[in-house]
């Protein structure tokens, strides 16, 4: 079971006018035993025979009656005049599967609803995820054959990279970009031409730098030649490389874009951008988005100075080249399990030294304090 999914259902019981005389006094002991019981309100829980799963969910049901004191009582006057009628039977089968817990305070159930509701929301919210992870992976699997059926004659893709801020993510420190062209995928491989590659550091925000959670590496570009530009002049030339280029590639695409939008450029033609980041989770059948660094070693492709945008922009273009070859995807996945199990004992290995140095200090500190 990966997640509990609460259906908040209202059980309404209904009251009629005017019933016979002998359909009363069942609705008077329930009103009497009612009052009597609790001063406040009722919670019937039942959980689903067999719950439903539905994307890897389980789904299960919250029953809830919620009938406080005043109402009973105002429904126990207005019994006394005449003016209403026996309540609808429930079944003695569901009262059989109910757990009952009962509520003094409407503020308690308040509270109890609104957490009910408050964690279908996170459910709903992580469902729309998947279900656009899906659609992304169907659009992005419909790009990448109408790119095969286009490199007959050629085509020119974009790649492009963003280092930010640490400090303050609306901050472009660094954008890189690599224009090339893909043609004759008639084998397992098409022909790579790279036609520009230009690192761009964003004059305006040169005094900012990272180091203290992200490397710094922006002086250490790897495949030219780097330009210092403000970032009218920077988007310009962006601009230009993107008008010449039929498809867009990234990883982790959309949060470049955000950064390009949030400082005034806007990426018109989203629908013809591939993002090896999905491409490779579905390709490869990985479970986890895989990082640059970890499909360059399981590709064997040779790299160094990440997080500079040029050499990023230029390793994205290589992953996405080197995706394109079905020959390799189940050795690319093997190598990424590979990583993935040995940073989880590398991970696991650390916990157990924190935890051992956290218990050696505590010992030694019992052991001054005697």
């Amino acid at each position: 079971m990966e997640e509990e999914h609460f259906k908040v259902v209202h059980v309404l019981r209904t009251w009629g006018r005017g019933q016979p005389e002998e359909k009363r006094g069942p609705l008077e002991s329930e009103l009497k035993e009612a009052i009597q019981r609790c001063s406040g309100a009722e919670l019937f829980i039942r959980s689903l025979p067999e719950p439903v799963t539905r994307n890897g969910m389980v789904f299960n049901e919250i029953l809830i009656n919620r009938v406080g004191f005043a109402s009973m009582k105002e429904t126990a006057e207005a019994f006394a005049q005449g003016e209403v009628a026996t309540i609808e039977p429930v079944q003695e089968k569901v009262l059989h599967e109910l757990t009952k817990a009962e509520y003094k305070d409407v503020k308690d159930i308040t509270q109890l609803v609104r957490g009910v509701e408050k964690h279908n929301k996170k459910v709903r919210e992580k469902l729309s995820s998947q279900r656009r992870a899906e659609q992304e992976t169907k659009r992005q699997t419909a790009l990448i054959a109408n790119l095969r059926s286009k490199l007959e004659r050629g085509a020119k893709l974009l790649s492009v990279d963003i280092e930010a801020w640490e400090r303050d993510q609306t901050k472009m420190l660094e954008i890189g970009a690599v224009l090339f062209e893909l043609k004759k995928w008639d084998s397992a491989m098409p022909e790579l031409t790279i036609l520009s590659c230009k690192h761009f550091v964003v004059r305006e925000n040169a005094r900012c730098r990272n180091g203290r959670f992200v490397p710094d590496r922006r002086d250490h570009f790897n495949f030219g030649t780097s330009e210092v530009a403000n970032k009218a002049t920077i988007f310009s030339q962006l601009s230009d490389l993107v008008s010449r280029s039929e498809f867009m590639v990234g990883h982790g695409f959309r949060s470049d874009v955000k950064y390009l939008k949030n400082n005034g450029f806007a990426v018109d033609d989203l629908n013809k951008a591939l993002d090896t980041e999905v491409l490779s989770r579905q390709l490869l059948r990985t479970r986890e988005s895989a990082s640059v660094e970890n499909l360059l070693s399981a590709m064997d492709v040779e790299y160094s100075n990440l997080h500079n945008a040029g050499n990023d922009a230029f390793y994205t273009m290589k992953i996405f080249y080197h995706l394109l070859n079905e020959e390799d995807w189940q050795k690319y996945k093997s190598k990424l399990d590979d990583l993935r199990t040995k940073r989880m004992v590398r991970r696991a290995k650390q916990k157990l030294l924190a935890r051992a140095k956290s218990l050696t200090a505590e010992n030694a500190k019992l052991t001054k304090q005697r």
